[in-house]
């Protein structure tokens, strides 16, 4: 299947697209992938809105870790680095996960995928990521709620959050 592009913007779009090739003479941008121990992840505690201690919350991070247990961390979480730290910014539900793997399961991972975000990542869009990545257990209502009042405080116009966010 082959997509039309069938406005201005599409068609300028479509006209920077290389033809054929190696990957890296097509690709748009390159990301690499690196596997990090998951102990060395730093988790910024109040960073996640997500309520860990919700209803359900256990019985779903079990079953995950279960699965990671088994076939390991698929999908890679995505770290900031800070100073000479590597901070979590998307997969806190995955790093928990994998830590009960390991800790409850004997799942001997000695590693997990990341991706590292962009060094032009800033504190709000490092925040509207955890809205954006987010398609394992949906965020309730008050944690995407916590995530707009965040952006809110950094200036962001509720239009602007509605736009970001596609409501």
């Amino acid at each position: 299947m082959t997509f039309t592009a069938n406005t201005e913007l599409a068609k300028s779009i479509q006209a920077m697209a290389p033809a054929g090739g190696k990957i890296r003479d097509v690709a748009v941008t390159r990301s690499d992938m690196y596997q990090l121990n998951p102990f060395s992840i730093k988790v910024e505690e109040g960073f996640n809105t997500r309520n860990f201690d919700g209803q359900g919350v256990s019985e779903s991070l079990n079953e995950l870790a279960q699965s990671i247990a088994n076939v390991g961390v698929k999908r890679p979480l995505l770290v900031r680095r800070v100073d000479s730290e590597y901070v979590l910014v998307d997969g806190e539900r995955r790093l928990r996960a994998t830590m009960i793997a390991i800790n409850e399961y004997g799942a001997e991972i000695r590693s997990v995928p990341v991706l590292l975000a962009p060094q032009s990542m800033n504190d709000a869009e490092a925040a509207l990521s955890i809205v954006l990545q987010n398609d394992g257990v949906p965020l309730t209502l008050l944690e995407r709620g916590k995530v707009y009042k965040r952006l809110s405080n950094f200036g962001w116009t509720l239009k602007e959050i509605a736009d970001s966010v596609g409501s």
